[in-house]
């Protein structure tokens, strides 16, 4: 498993530690953060529902994209050569 996966191919974009009760400022700052993924989705012409994912654990909260998302807007590694 490499850094940022959770064993499944999708990769944490996002880690919050939240509060032990329901704060809506808490709230809110989730939901931004999920309409960012969910745009960068949309941009790559996926599903944002089926590409974008949010989960708890604990009071933390995690926010996560599938690979596909994540292929499409990371860069190919290229091999080159300084001369």
């Amino acid at each position: 498993m490499t850094e940022g996966q959770n064993g499944d191919g999708w990769t944490v974009m996002s880690s919050f530690d939240g509060p032990g009760e329901t704060r809506p400022e808490f709230e809110d700052m989730l939901r931004g953060e999920m309409e960012r993924w969910e745009g960068e989705a949309r941009r790559a012409g996926l599903d944002p529902a089926g590409h974008v994912r949010l989960s708890r654990v604990g009071t933390t909260a995690l926010i996560a994209i599938s690979p596909e998302l994540e292929a499409a807007f990371t860069p190919a590694q290229t091999l080159w050569k300084a001369e």
